[in-house]
Order: structure tokens, then C-alpha cells, then sequence
């Protein structure tokens, strides 16, 4: 009898390993979409803001080792600005999400009045429909922010983006990597002697960043 039992266990395994073997080559494999990189940068013009300018900055989101099947559901940032030196401008143009973005759902967009009193936009949107996000190809503007300086800024200033997540289309989050602004003005930053200032703040950014410090 243990014989017996013996030999139906190990033919009901074989049975088992062929059943695995046959729905494995009958059934194609489900194709998920992978999960890719993503560098988030404030871009402007560059330059230097002189008392009552105006600057655009967007922020931009680089993809690689994404593609087309790799969507995004959900998109959130906080960008931070001196609120002392420069304003967001109170209108249409002072915070932007753009059209080409398939960003449909607006969880959180801070007003430039909400903005400007604490010094920090929120930044929170989604796609409207599941897969109906902008992919994961290339490069993104995810949104667009005017800043106007109202006073004079006496040394380089930096404009951060923090609190970040991005989540694709496999509910998989996609720790982005961070490249702050420098917003420069004032006399400080004007000749020689501005430029050798900010080349090594651009440096110590570059080091802060590549370190994980924002």
C-alpha cells in the first residue's frame, strides 16, 4: 500500500509539471509596462532678474528607458521660490499646466495668491481615464510658472522642487531625480566677479544634487 501511494504522488507530480509546461506555451505572457527614469528640472531663458522682470520656468520631466506602453497615472511637485525677491504673477500666465501634457485631472494646482503667501506651489494632477497619461518616451513640460522680481536680489537665490512622486500606469512609483534653479540678480551677480559666484553655486547645486540634498 505505501508502495502504491508512493507511485500516485509521484505521478499525479508529473502530471502536474506537464499540465504547467502545457499552459505555459498555449497562453501568451502578459506584457507590463516597465518602469523608466526620470530627471526633473526647473528650465528657464537663464540670465540675471533686474527688479520687476519677469522669468518662465518649466518644469520639465526627461524620461529614459521608457516607452509608449508606460503611461502616467499620477504626477506630484513642490516648487519653492524666495518669496522676499521674487512673486508669482497674478494671472493667467503665473502657473500653467500645458495643453500637450494629458495631464486631464487637476487634484491641486496652487493659485498665485495661495503661492505667493507661502512661498511654494503644489503641483498635483493625474490622468483623467486609466492609460490616458502622457508616456513615458521622451521629454515632458509638466507645467510652466512666471516669476516676477519685486526687489533687487542681492546673491543667487535657488528655486527648489521638492515632495515629489511620479506613479505610471502599473502603479509603480518612479523616483525621480531632481535638478534645482539658480534665480540670480543684483549687482552681486553682474561682471566678474558674478559670474566666478555663480559658477561655483552652480557646481555646489550640481554636488547637492548628484548627493540627493534639496
Amino acid at each position: 500500500m505505501k508502495n502504491k501511494s508512493l507511485v500516485n504522488h509521484i505521478f499525479f507530480f508529473i502530471v502536474l509539471i506537464a499540465v504547467q509546461g502545457f499552459i505555459g506555451s498555449v497562453i501568451p505572457r502578459v506584457a507590463w509596462a516597465g518602469s523608466s527614469n526620470v530627471d526633473l528640472t526647473l528650465k528657464s531663458d537663464g540670465g540675471s532678474m533686474k527688479a520687476g522682470e519677469k522669468k518662465t520656468f518649466d518644469l520639465v520631466a526627461t524620461f529614459t528607458g521608457g516607452s509608449a506602453a508606460e503611461t502616467l497615472d499620477y504626477f506630484r511637485a513642490d516648487v519653492s521660490f524666495p518669496k522676499d525677491y521674487v512673486q508669482v504673477v497674478n494671472d493667467p500666465t503665473g502657473i500653467q499646466l500645458p495643453e500637450g501634457n494629458k495631464f486631464k485631472r487637476v487634484l491641486r494646482l496652487d493659485t498665485p495668491a495661495v503661492s505667493n503667501e507661502s512661498g511654494h506651489i503644489v503641483i498635483e494632477i493625474g490622468a483623467l481615464t486609466p492609460n490616458g497619461g502622457p508616456d513615458t518616451t521622451g521629454s515632458l513640460t509638466v507645467a510652466k510658472v512666471t516669476l516676477q522680481s519685486t526687489a533687487e536680489i542681492p546673491a543667487d537665490q535657488v528655486l527648489k522642487v521638492t515632495n515629489t512622486q511620479v506613479v505610471n500606469n502599473s502603479s509603480m512609483a518612479i523616483p525621480p531625480t531632481v535638478h534645482d534653479a539658480l534665480l540670480t540678480g543684483g549687482a552681486d551677480n553682474n561682471g566678474p566677479l558674478g559670474g566666478i559666484n555663480r559658477f561655483f553655486a552652480s557646481i555646489l547645486q550640481a554636488i547637492k544634487g548628484a548627493l540627493g540634498l534639496h
